[in-house]
């Protein structure tokens, strides 16, 4: 693995994470019987407002720390290749 190549191999794992996170929701809405998309759209269903934006700031919370959760393992064991 070159060196240089790295920074652009890490930040596409953050972005590939993200689409991963999306798609897992996505399949829960299509064809889950449990989980935060599921909890969603049945609330949708039933209009139960409350529950949808609990769903969606969780769903946010969830995103954002492990977004930080990998920020810090690449701070951690990337830092050989000294990036900022």
């Amino acid at each position: 693995m070159t060196p240089a190549a790295v920074a652009y191999i890490l930040t596409g794992m953050r972005i590939a994470m993200g689409n991963a996170f999306v798609t897992i929701v996505t399949a829960e809405m299509i064809a889950a019987q449990a989980g935060l998309g599921y909890l969603i759209l049945v609330s949708k269903n039933f209009g139960g407002t409350d529950l949808i934006f609990l769903g969606m700031i969780v769903l946010g919370i969830l995103g954002l720390l492990t977004d930080r959760l990998f920020v810090a393992a690449i701070a951690r064991y990337a830092r050989r290749y000294h990036l900022q």
